[in-house]
């Protein structure tokens, strides 16, 4: 799946794949606030409802709708 990298107004910044396990990363990001925005190819859909059940470090932070996250803070010197 195409991960799309935005800035907080949701101006495209860079993108990225999922590899088999649904995992991506962003590299070198400058402090500052961003938005992740997902774009399923072909017939693929987002069906993923958004932050359900009490775990969210397990669930989708993504806008089935849309696609998009909301905006996310990242620090200096940190990763998420």
């Amino acid at each position: 799946m195409l991960v799309n990298l935005l800035d907080n107004t949701g101006v495209f910044i860079t993108s990225t794949f999922t590899d088999s396990f649904g995992k991506y990363l962003f590299t070198n990001l400058n402090p500052g606030q961003y938005i992740v925005e997902f774009k399923a190819a072909g017939r693929l859909r987002l069906s993923s409802p958004q932050d359900v059940g009490p775990d969210d470090s397990i669930d989708s932070d993504a806008n089935p709708a849309t696609g998009r996250t909301g905006v996310y803070t990242l620090a200096a010197a940190t990763s998420t």
